[in-house]
């Protein structure tokens, strides 16, 4: 493992109202609070637009990688901001509205020569997934007659 990354794809996190949008995140139980808070802040983000993040996660991350099992928590707080739609304007919320439409966890691996090229191996596709999930409800259903 050389590298690994974590995206996420964000909805309305209303940076530019007052204040930090951002009460915790953590990986694996490490604060990364202040990094996430940082990425979030230097957006300026205004009412209803999409931003993507990305975190560049250091090696002190991989061991837990390997294992095929980490943990993230997000927690997301502050103020908001509001589109008036009869009159355009904008102003500030006491609750924001953010919404989460997608992490994405990137590993990039190199063979154990260390010679080869390295090999992104991304995290499943939320289609994927899904089917997945689809294909298991309706095999314990046909298995329950």
């Amino acid at each position: 493992m050389i590298s690994a990354t974590l995206t996420f794809g964000v909805f309305d996190i209303d940076t530019a109202s007052p204040g930090s949008q951002l009460d915790a995140f953590a990986v694996n139980g490490e604060n990364l609070t202040s990094l996430l808070d940082g990425l979030f802040e230097s957006k300026a983000s205004g009412d209803n637009v999409y931003n993507a993040f990305t975190i560049n996660l250091d090696s002190s991350f991989f061991a837990a990688l390997q294992t095929g099992s980490i943990g993230a928590s997000l927690d997301v707080g502050g103020s908001g901001l509001q589109t008036n739609l009869l009159l355009g304007g904008v102003s500030s919320t006491l609750n924001n509205g953010f919404h989460l439409l997608f992490s994405t966890l990137e590993i990039t691996t190199q063979d154990a020569g260390g010679s080869g090229p390295s090999t992104s191996v991304p995290e499943p596709g939320m289609f994927a997934l899904f089917t997945i999930a689809l294909l298991g409800i309706l095999r314990k259903t046909q298995l329950g007659k």
